[in-house]
């Protein structure tokens, strides 16, 4: 009997153990996986992002299973300001204002199908009875640039003392470049460098007459 009682504690003695030395030999795989890890480039450690968006999946047709298609994801084409523009530089709303308080400018641009633009300074600013302002706005503008795909012509017209809408922006007579593949859609984005003026005050989808 006193045998029997032995058997089954050194049973349980032994179970124990080995519950143990198994959970610890788990414990360390884990270690050793997070120490080689480490010990990785970072490159090796994540998975690219360009790998996770290169290709999505196309489902499969009613009744097909097992196969899947991939292609290529297709991104939309975003003009705007070219922010990478080394001679680029910031409209401070602020400054101007506070020059004159009533300026009424109104500006437009040639865009060209390398982003660069065509401007003239004396009889594209149309700012009657505001020509320091006028000035001050075209030195900035005109080192503007843009991503390269629309041409034609933007216009801006800079109404400070509005309570409303204070800068709109008319694109109605740019059009995309005619060597862009079909498959990529255009649209507009950030279509102004300012800083000092919100978002809520800008209209890029406006209409503005400049001697037409």
């Amino acid at each position: 009997m006193i045998n029997s009682q032995k058997q089954k504690k050194s049973q349980k003695k032994g179970i124990l153990i080995a519950v143990f030395l198994f959970l610890g030999l788990i414990f360390a795989i884990f270690v050793i996986r997070i120490v080689l890890l480490q010990r990785l480039p970072p490159d090796e450690m994540m998975i690219p992002l360009n790998a996770l968006e290169d290709k999505i999946p196309i489902p499969p047709r009613p009744g097909i299973q097992g196969i899947i298609i991939t292609g290529p994801l297709i991104k939309d084409l975003v003009f705007q300001i070219n922010t990478k523009s080394s001679m680029l530089r910031k409209l401070n709303w602020k400054r101007i204002e506070a020059i004159d308080k009533t300026a009424d400018v109104k500006v437009r641009l040639r865009v060209l199908k390398d982003g660069s633009i065509e401007f003239n300074p004396v009889t594209d600013v149309i700012s009657p009875g505001h020509s320091y302002a006028g000035s001050k706005i075209a030195k900035v503008i005109e080192t503007w640039r843009f991503t390269p795909y629309k041409s034609g012509e933007i216009r801006f017209w800079f109404n400070f003392p509005s309570r409303g809408v204070k800068l709109t922006i008319d694109t109605h007579n740019l059009f995309r470049n005619e060597d862009i593949p079909k498959k990529y859609f255009v649209r507009n984005g950030l279509l102004f460098y300012i800083e000092g003026l919100e978002a809520s005050k800008v209209n890029q989808s406006g209409r503005i007459a400049i001697g037409d």
